[in-house]
């Protein structure tokens, strides 16, 4: 008996319209993927942050701010919660204050209050910017260099600079001298000696240094700014002034 053989038979139309309508499925899947790797990110980021304005700011730059903000490329701005992208930015030492508000769709305005530095502390060999309430504003990385810098026989510790030492004479300096800008701006440096003593730098428009002996009031203040405007006036050229006794002893 001979053994059956199996007929192969062409294709017949339905298989054929099965494998084209696979192929144009595979061939729509690649085509759908390329396209949403392609426009994908913009579609998603078509609510992102589109500009930010920063108001305010004096000491810090643009760059150093918008690294505080932190914020991502491609994320919503619905994705961000500004509240607490607003107490981070309050968090920096030379920020007093600080509001973000969403403005106009994908818009950003940060408004900010910038700490004063009424004083420059030198140190143990560091230099610390202190405002007002003595809060300190930065460490080693003075920015507002036209302020009188304090130095001297004192203690500082930035994590509780509560000193009475410092504090006494840090608030005699701004009380005495603080009524007179023309005369702060010619200061570049109050040191307090070990002794008590107190002498005073003066950097323009000549170089010179001021003996005020132990104790700083106004009547020295009046001496001092005195004995300037005449300096200035008759240009003469002074290395030393003593102001510790009743007259103006210079050399």
């Amino acid at each position: 008996m001979e053994s059956p053989e199996l007929e192969i038979k062409p294709p017949g139309k339905n298989w054929n319209f099965l494998k084209v309508n696979v192929i144009l499925f595979i061939a729509a899947s690649c085509i759908y993927f390329i396209y949403d790797l392609a426009m994908g990110d913009r579609i998603k980021s078509r609510d992102s942050v589109e500009k930010i304005l920063i108001t305010g700011h004096k000491k810090l730059s643009k760059e150093e701010i918008i690294h505080l903000l932190d914020l991502k490329q491609g994320l919503s701005i619905k994705d961000y919660n500004l509240d607490e992208i607003e107490e981070r930015v309050k968090e920096h030492p030379r920020i007093k204050d600080a509001r973000l508000v969403q403005r106009s769709g994908t818009r950003l305005l940060l408004s900010i209050i910038e700490r004063d530095a009424r004083f420059i502390v030198n140190t143990g060999d560091n230099l610390y910017e202190i405002d007002e309430d003595f809060n300190i504003i930065s460490s080693n990385f003075v920015v507002d260099t036209s302020v009188i810098i304090l130095s001297g026989d004192f203690s500082f510790n930035p994590k509780n600079n509560k000193d009475t030492k410092f504090r006494d004479f840090a608030e005699t300096v701004w009380e005495n001298f603080g009524q007179f800008p023309v005369l702060m701006d010619r200061i570049s440096e109050v040191v307090l000696g070990s002794d008590g003593e107190i002498s005073i730098f003066i950097y323009r428009p000549m170089r010179m240094k001021v003996l005020m002996g132990d104790t700083l009031n106004r009547k020295q203040v009046r001496k001092l700014y005195s004995s300037l405007a005449y300096f200035e006036k008759k240009k003469n050229k002074v290395g030393l002034l003593d102001l510790r006794g009743d007259d103006a002893v210079y050399y």
